[in-house]
């Protein structure tokens, strides 16, 4: 069972990653075309900016976990690169532990928030009028799915540090 779950979270995110980078080329032909509907015919996009706005929140929170999971995130590890395998691994674990709680607090808060805007049917003022609730609802599911990587990534060097 335990198997089976790793592989849909794993899948998961893997497909969240692959829509963070279709989102990204999408982006980046927008903003291709805005350059050159506005300074080559004066014909700018109306609402293309807050269109990109909302995919770069998206992007942000669709790829975070499956980047944890590459351990592709940026690290200081100086002071790590010095220590004896056992004691890396127990340091991993605690900082893993502590960002997993992190992630829990942001995920609830997240969906607090998200769901006062839905109920109140706030709007960010613009063009587009897109609802505040919709823009910040990746905020926690993006937290949800790095809390539950965290959790996993707590698991493996606590399983590391223990064999060792």
């Amino acid at each position: 069972m335990a198997r089976k779950l790793n592989l849909v979270f794993g899948g998961t995110i893997k497909f969240l990653a692959f829509l963070a980078g279709v989102l990204l080329i999408f982006m980046m032909f927008s903003v291709s075309l805005e350059v050159v509907l506005r300074y080559f015919f004066d014909r700018p996009m109306m609402g293309l900016l807050e269109v990109i706005q909302v995919i770069l929140l998206y992007i942000t929170f669709l790829g975070v976990a499956w980047v944890l999971k590459l351990e592709g995130h940026a690290k200081m590890d100086l002071v790590l690169n010095l220590l004896n395998p056992r004691a890396q691994s127990l340091l991993n674990t605690i900082t893993s532990s502590i960002c997993a709680m992190i992630c829990l607090v942001i995920t609830w808060y997240g969906a607090l928030v998200t769901w006062e805007h839905l109920q109140k049917g706030l709007y960010l003022v613009g063009v587009l009028d897109i609802p505040s609730g919709l823009r910040l609802m990746i905020i926690p599911v993006g937290t949800l799915l790095l809390f539950i990587q965290f959790l996993r990534r707590t698991y493996g060097y606590l399983r590391v540090w223990r064999a060792s």
